[in-house]
């Protein structure tokens, strides 16, 4: 059993590492130019070291069962037959025989029963994981409601395209992740987050590690009691079972009107990353209804910060697949469209710049 659980343990620390290594390998650019290197290499190396040390007591565990495997038939042996006696029973050499044979048939089940068990948790350990993603809930989707809302006493409506009315929303402790610090306001989250540690919401797209306090809550915070800190735990019914979420943002009103431009704007850490999940229902709402709405048949499109270029010209990442080489009018409206989106982008000046204009390559190799 303990062998197991140390197993278990070297699983853990090696999947860490192997994550952070990536995630390394990924943003390598980025972690020279800010310099970055040595932190990432204590951290890859205290995982290593954690997993070195589970990996050791694993070996040590181990070592003391292969032995246990030789000895012990030997031993049973002894152990069946001086208690046979002991009984008043009389060993004969037929008695002796038949229990010698079956106690060599049991002995290569026994032997292997060790490393039976290291499979069958490791087989837990995946099968944990798939039912932990099978068995989450669906992302929340809009609710469609009337296309005005009460605007004032008088009955006055406004049309609205999005609105969000007394919503709490929190992303799961046991993810490590989810940005810290509560929100709260009008069309906005206002709140603070720390660095603690590595920390990483549910989208690898959605991070704030920010040290920066905000005009909400003092510097006094980082002194809160662990009470204070409870106080923004909330337990959840989730299948039958508890999940505690950590609240991180509670919006009183949002009504964002339809055929406009909303900015969202606030301090690093303030909530702008959770409002958005909380939109894309990537944040748990905490309430017991559903308040997030959306008129009429509308969808939403994000665009995340973090890039997706593919390694090819400038030109091809922003056309892709379109192929206008066959037909001459589609050739020309892809033309228009494509300088169109030069202009907006602001990309002419940045084209420029480089040695082969729209036909650099760029992307990773």
């Amino acid at each position: 059993i303990k062998a197991t659980r140390f197993k278990f343990l070297v699983a853990k620390f090696a999947d860490a590492r192997v994550k952070l290594t990536s995630e390394l390998l990924a943003g390598v650019r980025i972690v020279k130019a800010y310099g970055w290197e040595l932190a990432f290499a204590k951290e890859v190396s205290r995982l290593r070291g954690e997993e070195t040390r589970q990996l050791r007591k694993f070996m040590l565990c181990f070592s003391a069962v292969v032995p246990i495997i030789f000895v012990a038939p030997v031993f049973l042996a002894v152990t069946t037959f001086s208690i046979y006696t002991a009984l008043g029973n009389q060993l004969r050499a037929s008695t002796v025989f038949t229990a010698i044979s079956l106690m060599n048939v049991l002995r290569m089940p026994i032997a292997l029963m060790p490393f039976g068990l290291s499979e069958l948790e490791r087989i837990r350990v995946s099968m944990t994981r798939l039912q932990m993603m099978l068995a989450a809930d669906e992302i929340g989707t809009f609710r469609s409601h009337a296309a005005t809302v009460d605007k004032s006493a008088d009955s006055k409506t406004q049309v609205v395209a999005m609105c969000i009315h007394n919503a709490e929303f929190g992303f799961p402790l046991e993810s490590d992740g989810g940005p810290e610090g509560v929100g709260k306001g009008k069309g906005r989250g206002k709140g603070r987050g720390k660095n603690t540690g590595k920390r990483r919401q549910c989208c690898s797209c959605l991070r704030r590690t920010s040290t920066a306090p905000t005009l909400v809550f003092p510097e006094s915070i980082d002194k809160a009691s662990d009470d204070d800190q409870d106080a923004n735990v909330v337990e959840v019914k989730r299948g039958g079972e508890g999940v505690k979420f950590k609240r991180v943002l509670r919006v009183d009103k949002l009504e964002v009107a339809p055929g406009g431009l909303t900015i969202v704007v606030g301090p690093v850490g303030s909530g702008k990353s959770s409002l958005l999940a909380a939109l894309l229902g990537d944040a748990e709402e905490l309430c017991d209804t559903r308040r997030r709405m959306l008129s009429g048949n509308g969808c939403v499109a994000y665009c995340a910060q973090v890039p997706w270029i593919i390694n090819a010209t400038v030109q091809q990442n922003v056309r892709y697949a379109l192929d206008t080489e066959q037909d001459p009018a589609l050739a020309a409206e892809g033309e228009g469209w494509y300088n169109t989106v030069l202009d907006k982008c602001c990309l002419n000046e940045d084209l420029k710049l480089l040695p082969g204009g729209d036909q650099t390559e760029i992307g990773e190799r």
